[in-house]
């Protein structure tokens, strides 16, 4: 097997030269283009196979995978939906290719749950070299096993193209530590898609509330990098309507309701929360005034009794009965709330805090990662992990987007430019991705933002149990770069 490997590499790296050759083309003999001229030899050769086929000879791909992403990442029939449809097609395309068979043992990593999920992990690897799993799906809780060398650098191979817009390189950066790389995100990660937080609007009440005027047409608003905070509350502002009866509920106007709102503000705003300063040193940036000045500014916000924010969908109802413009959720709840209203949905990014903020981001409220064990044979799982990534950015997600705007979602192809959109700007800072292993501190701001509690007392309590784990990480991390990992 080693052998056939070696051979079909060094197939692949001799491809472009080829392809290369074969383009040249032979100038023409006569300038001036007279009837003596040559004409220019053109060729029709294709490009290259980005992903050659390579029989691996009926070869086990073994995945554990987080039962909570079954639904998007595993379909053993067709007829069941256009989503599952694509999963199972690009599960046997990837299988005909490469000439393997998937296995998958489902254990949910969640939770209480995590230990066991883990003790999976641990179990396989002890089985040795070639056996047991060949890729890992759970959640960064398991990042900790890493510590003890049970999951492959994935910095070393250059089997992966995490350059590619198959992956997601704020994702994969952040999850890098002095070199070490050993949980990585890409287009597999259908929880990337679905649990992306956006936001969501009534086009019926847009219309008639801003029909006319600057915010008329909120998809160039966002084109043009201008749908920002201040726009997003002058307009929650503006739509709200109160009965009267001195009491806010379902019977009145709402101008903006969401789902893990305040993590989302907070990620859309820019906020940092660690980077690597001059002298190669990892600190906690977090608590800044740019921090103060976010946080306060949705403080305000989220404190209107025309705004319903919490981590849950139970206001979702008062979305879909019409009685509220906005509503920040997940990307998911497009499907669910379809059939449900009597107007057509729009889709945006969640809002930059102001224009001069240079990108929008995107929170994800999940954190599935992939592993490679560390004694699955690299170039198998690492050959597989980028023919999956590829396949699903083409195929699945593109089957979900058509999925999730069904029927009158379909309306206006602008809503899947902004999902796309939304899709490219996922963004996981440092402290989101590590989460586990420094309580939890990014999401915690995000809950308190939403409470409506006081920020600087609140960091008081917690800043030097941050920084204490944070370089304890780092430690772990120059450990195990020290061995060679």
């Amino acid at each position: 097997m080693k052998k056939f490997w070696l051979i079909a590499l060094i197939c692949c790296l001799l491809l472009p030269a080829f392809a290369a050759c074969k383009d040249e083309e032979p100038a023409p003999s006569d300038e001036t283009g007279g009837a003596d001229s040559t004409p220019a030899v053109t060729t029709g050769t294709e490009e290259p196979d980005l992903f050659p086929d390579i029989d691996l000879e009926g070869e086990e791909i073994n995945i554990l995978m987080s039962t909570e992403m079954r639904t998007y990442c595993y379909a053993e029939e067709e007829g069941i939906s256009q989503v599952s449809d694509e999963i199972y097609s690009t599960y046997r395309n990837v299988s005909d290719k490469y000439n393997v068979e998937f296995v998958f043992d489902f254990e949910s990593s969640q939770g209480s749950n995590t230990a066991k999920f883990n003790s999976k992990i641990t179990n396989s690897i002890s089985s040795g070299f070639g056996n047991g799993y060949d890729l890992i799906m759970g959640q960064m809780h398991s990042i900790s096993l890493a510590m003890q060398g049970n999951y492959q650098n994935l910095a070393k191979t250059d089997l992966l193209n995490l350059d590619a817009d198959y992956y997601y390189q704020s994702i994969n950066e952040s999850s890098t530590i002095e070199g070490q790389l050993y949980a990585i995100a890409g287009a597999y990660n259908m929880d990337k898609v679905s649990m992306s937080i956006v936001m969501f609007f009534n086009k019926t009440l847009h219309t008639d509330l801003f029909g006319t005027g600057e915010y008329s047409n909120l998809y160039q608003l966002v084109r043009n990098g201008d749908w920002t905070y201040e726009v997003l509350q002058e307009m929650t502002r503006e739509a709200y309507s109160e009965n009267g009866d001195g009491e806010w509920n379902e019977k009145d106007r709402y101008g903006l309701i969401g789902t893990n709102t305040g993590t989302a503000a907070l990620v859309g705003s820019g906020i940092v929360s660690v980077i690597k300063n001059a002298e190669d040193k990892y600190q906690v940036t977090f608590y800044d005034d740019h921090l103060t000045t976010v946080y306060n500014a949705y403080l305000g916000l989220f404190g209107q009794d025309y705004v319903k924010v919490d981590g849950t969908y139970d206001n979702e109802p008062i979305f879909t009965s019409g009685n509220s413009l906005f509503y920040s959720s997940h990307v998911s709840r497009l499907g669910t709330m379809n059939g449900m209203t009597s107007f057509k949905i729009g889709v945006l990014p969640f809002p930059k805090y102001d224009s001069q903020q240079e990108d929008y981001r995107t929170y994800v409220n999940r954190s599935e990662m992939l592993f490679v064990p560390a004694n699955a044979d690299m170039e198998i799982s690492a050959t597989i992990i980028e023919y999956l990534n590829y396949l699903f950015l083409q195929d699945v997600v593109t089957a979900y987007w058509d999925q999730s705007l069904a029927g009158r979602f379909a309306a206006d192809p602008e809503d899947s430019e902004m999902l796309e959109l939304a899709r490219s700007c996922v963004f996981e800072d440092f402290g989101l991705t590590y989460t586990s292993m420094l309580d939890y501190f990014y999401a915690q701001a995000g809950e308190k933002l939403m409470t409506g509690e006081d920020l600087t007392s609140w960091w008081g309590g917690v800043a030097t149990g941050v920084d204490e784990k944070l370089q304890a990480l780092i430690e772990d991390y120059r450990e195990l770069a020290s061995k060679g990992y």
